[in-house]
């Protein structure tokens, strides 16, 4: 039988939400030029594409090949880690009210599903299954060649489909993108109610008087209570 949690140390029942920032990735030429290919002939090093209207700006193939490549470099690190190196620590990933901004969760494992089941969303059954067995499995082309029923040209053609399409959805996923993985890690933020009102720049942030003080104490409750039901 779980013990009871005292009075003192229980989250409100009725708790007064606010608005959560989540960051959109935005394509930008700071952003762009450390990903792309120095040799790359379609941007010519610069990262971004204008498309076929003149005004839009998209990223070139190379950086979302660029970004599947760290995020699944990221993938490899998690899944080839010792078990006792992933532990359940306390974070505001998931901040949805004021009141109670910190919850606990293994952000290896996490990123782990989220990476294969955002992956299995997106791609065709094709490039899936090129995605299980060549990236996940390891196996080179003239193993997965019978399988997938194509060529040796056609197997690299479709290998460079399935980063690109992965990179640009690991980069503009909403609300947690996987791109960049140290931000994945790291935590969002979240607003005050008072932003945009004529606050100062720290209340805007939602580290205005007494922010600091509430989150210290919310995270104090929340350590109380994960050592009470562990």
């Amino acid at each position: 039988m779980r013990p009871e949690i005292p009075e003192h140390l229980r989250f409100p029942l009725s708790v007064r939400r606010v608005k959560v920032q989540h960051v959109t990735f935005e394509w930008s030429r700071s952003n762009s030029v450390v990903l792309a290919a120095r040799a790359c002939r379609l941007c010519h090093g610069s990262g971004l594409r204008k498309a076929r209207d003149g005004v839009t700006i998209n990223p070139c193939k190379c950086v979302q090949r660029a970004i599947f490549r760290i995020c699944f470099g990221r993938y490899t690190q998690c899944s080839t880690q010792d078990r006792h190196l992933s532990q359940v620590r306390l974070g505001n990933w998931y901040a949805g009210c004021r009141a109670q901004p910190w919850t606990w969760g293994r952000r290896e494992e996490e990123f782990l599903a989220d990476f294969v089941l955002v992956s299995r969303r997106v791609l065709t059954r094709r490039e899936y299954l090129l995605l299980k067995l060549h990236h996940l499995r390891g196996l080179d082309w003239r193993a997965c060649c019978p399988k997938l029923r194509v060529n040796r040209g056609d197997f690299f053609h479709l290998v460079y489909r399935v980063e690109e399409k992965l990179g640009r959805v690991f980069a503009e996923l909403q609300p947690y993108g996987l791109f960049p993985p140290d931000e994945y890690f790291g935590g969002t933020t979240w607003k005050s109610p008072g932003q945009g009102t004529g606050d100062s720049e720290q209340g805007a942030r939602g580290q205005g008087p007494g922010a600091s003080e509430d989150a210290d104490r919310v995270a104090e409750k929340a350590m109380a209570v994960g050592s009470m039901a562990a």
